[in-house]
């Protein structure tokens, strides 16, 4: 979350929120704005050797707090901030809720939602050991390789255009267009939108 107050003073920087999963949690949406009495409390660092370190991941995100919630201790207020980034992450719930309705096992569904939408959250613990294990769990996070792949699968359907002329055109605008939908469906995170501008430019260049 965004911090954009404390104390009733002008505020900035992040902070992990964490809400424990019950029956009478509130799930938050993107773009919601909240108003909590509770104290932030630092990321504690791992005193285990070669551990993940949760502190050191945290403080190149530039996050140094999380603050702890349950639903009796904030306040929802309104209007939600609408930007294009809470859009994107709006859109990529309601395509989620989508591939739920599918019928494919938990398994399958959880690769979909990392592959095709860039949401890691709902993999279940053994697919993620298995893919850590097996030194493949980049292969999840999306990257420039999933936009590069993208681009090549794109461009080779079209391939059969450039026999027109308007094709040529068509072969601009299609591959270039279809990266940005991409990094829209994936909620224009911040390794996406590297990707795609890179491979914007690739594009064109092509």
């Amino acid at each position: 979350a965004k911090v954009t107050s404390v104390n009733r003073k002008k505020s900035s920087g992040f902070v992990w929120i964490r809400i424990d999963r019950n029956k009478d949690s509130t799930l938050l949406k993107p773009g919601a704005r909240i108003v909590t009495y509770n104290e932030l409390s630092e990321i504690k660092t791992n005193n285990n050797p070669g551990e993940f370190d949760y502190k050191d991941y945290s403080k190149k995100k530039r996050i140094g707090y999380q603050l702890n919630l349950d639903s009796n201790k904030f306040l929802k207020t309104y209007p939600e901030r609408n930007s294009l980034v809470t859009k994107a992450l709006k859109f990529r719930d309601r395509l989620h809720a989508l591939l739920n309705q599918l019928k494919f096992d938990e398994m399958e569904r959880s690769l979909l939602d990392a592959l095709l939408l860039g949401k890691k959250t709902a993999m279940q613990k053994e697919l993620t050991i298995g893919y850590r294990k097996a030194g493949a769990m980049h292969l999840l996070a999306i990257s420039g390789l999933h936009v590069g792949i993208l681009l090549l699968f794109v461009r080779t359907l079209l391939r059969p255009l450039r026999r027109w002329r308007i094709g040529k055109k068509v072969i601009i605008i299609v591959p270039f267009f279809s990266l940005w939908v991409f990094a829209f469906v994936t909620g224009l995170s911040a390794s996406v939108l590297r990707a795609v501008i890179m491979f914007s430019l690739v594009s064109i260049a092509l």
